[in-house]
């Protein structure tokens, strides 16, 4: 079989769709995506954008918040550059049909969440932005763009330090050009407000590729995913509830910070559940939460929808890290580019701000769109060929719940020297299967290796970094420290380098 192969997007959400959304008219795009369309965390996504719309606030004021709450650690230059272009992503997407909540005025509702300094977050139905988004880009590309759904990407193909196509479950694809977006981390941890797709694939399929990640210690949990009921693990209780009056309370009543940056409130959740206390939502101070909050309430169960006090806990949210890219979202390997939670382009620093994920995931996408149409020719003929089958290996891997108890229990809100020690020791046996680059018998397999190689890589870079900072917080080194500020660490081919970023004022040199 035959096709017009000329860029391939590995992923669906936002980032995906947003380069798709600018690259159909120039190329013939192919999207492959493990699961439907619509499974990602982009569509799961319920806070909003933020924007500097306000009156008053502008892109510096926004730039301020972002890098406080990243602890210093973020690329200046990245940051002004994602919240410059914020406004025009909110223009896009309402041409799109993106139907924004408003004031009676005409004008944007604006919601105000943690460590912003004002309301900027433009958002869907109180907090159904993402599901909004993903369908208008989705109608926008259907039509122009051809759609692999429900096959599974196992290996980049490479030729010398390029990346000529990928290899699936169903065949090999070959495309000039690859852009890999494939979101986060989120299920290597037992309590995650994560979709079930998001096992770390893209960045392990890029590390064994050749390609250099960093900053992978740094994983931002969220403070308030609904504890109720099995049925509804994993909802997450959007910030913008907390923006709007909600209160964190103790099963002893005590009140809590409810709009400091997320590390630090799920540190807070974290030593309050240590001590044997549960800590809760208090709804009853927002009026009409219903209305204001559909889904949210129909997610709750009845007891919780009667006394709008549902019981909250931290959830492993996102990943600041990820695959290594510059401003453009090239990666250290040619022809590889990478936007959206996969890459790291600097600009959450330690810990994101909260509403930054889908403005970034916007902003990068059409950075890469531009270099790629600048850059590139679109070709014809991409040759597909069927896959062969897997050879006949033996694969060590311990179960899902083993790793993601694990995590969450070593590797997870605070770490300590002896529980990296611990965690390092007991992947040992698997490491060499979670580095494995061929044909994959099966999915859950290739997943439980993805998350394996990056947990792994997790611990070694939160041991290296001897100190806290942002969304790593090591409870034997609890202060942060000047010497690992904008300090980089970064993996590549089995080899751990560190590098520092450099500062606005050092490039303007």
């Amino acid at each position: 079989m035959r096709c017009d192969g000329e860029v391939i997007i590995v992923g669906s959400g936002i980032a995906a769709m947003m380069s798709a959304y600018l690259l159909r008219k120039s190329f013939h795009v192919i999207m492959i995506t493990k699961s439907d369309v619509f499974a990602s965390n982009s569509f799961l996504a319920q806070g909003g954008i933020a924007a500097p719309i306000a009156e008053g606030d502008d892109w510096q004021a926004h730039t301020a918040d972002t890098w406080k709450a990243g602890a210093a650690h973020g690329d200046e230059t990245s940051i002004e550059m994602m919240t410059k272009h914020a406004v025009n992503m909110i223009e896009l997407l309402d041409d799109l049909g993106v139907p924004f909540d408003r004031e009676e005025s005409g004008g944007y509702s604006l919601g105000l969440e943690g460590a912003h300094g004002t309301r900027r977050i433009v958002h869907v139905n109180g907090a159904e932005t993402g599901k909004a988004v993903m369908r208008a880009l989705w109608k926008a590309i259907k039509d122009e763009i051809t759609l692999l759904d429900r096959t599974c990407v196992y290996r980049f193909i490479k030729n010398k330090d390029e990346i000529i196509g990928v290899e699936t479950d169903q065949g090999s694809l070959f495309a000039p050009v690859t852009i890999v977006a494939t979101g986060g981390c989120g299920q290597m941890y037992s309590v995650t407000s994560n979709g079930k797709e998001a096992t770390g694939d893209g960045i392990a399929l890029a590390y064994r590729s050749g390609a250099a990640i960093s900053d992978v210690e740094f994983i931002q949990f969220h403070p308030t995913v609904y504890a109720g009921n099995e049925k509804e693990k994993g909802l997450l209780i959007s910030e913008a509830v907390r923006g709007e009056g909600g209160q964190l309370i103790t099963s002893t009543g005590e009140r809590l910070q409810s709009l400091k940056s997320r590390d630090v409130v799920s540190r807070e959740i974290f030593r309050q559940e240590r001590e044997g206390h549960t800590v809760h939502l208090d709804l009853t101070g927002i009026s009409d939460f219903e209305r204001k909050f559909p889904a949210l309430y129909k997610g709750l169960n009845k007891s919780d929808r009667r006394t709008l006090k549902p019981r909250v806990t931290p959830g492993a949210h996102f990943l600041n890290g990820g695959i290594s890219v510059d401003a453009w979202g090239q990666t250290s390997l040619s022809r590889l580019y990478a936007v959206g939670e996969v890459a790291c382009t600097g600009v959450h620093g330690a810990n994101r701000l909260a509403s930054n994920s889908l403005l970034e995931g916007l902003v990068f996408a059409h950075q890469a769109a531009t270099h790629i149409q600048q850059t590139f020719q679109p070709l014809t003929a991409g040759l597909f060929v069927e896959r062969d089958k897997a050879e006949p290996r033996s694969f060590k891997l311990p179960t899902r719940e083993d790793l993601q108890k694990k995590m969450m229990r070593y590797v997870g809100i605070e770490r300590h020297a002896r529980s990296l020690w611990y965690m390092n020791n007991w992947f040992q046996p698997f490491l060499d299967t979670a580095h494995y680059n061929g044909p994959w018998p099966e999915r859950d397999m290739f997943e439980q290796a993805n998350m394996i190689l990056l947990a792994s890589l997790i611990t070694r870079s939160a041991a290296i970094r001897t100190e806290s900072r942002g969304g790593h917080f090591r409870a034997d080194y609890p202060n942060s420290q000047d010497k690992f500020q904008q300090l980089i660490i970064e993996w590549q081919n089995g080899v751990h380098m560190k590098r520092q970023r450099p500062t606005i004022k050092e490039l303007s040199r």
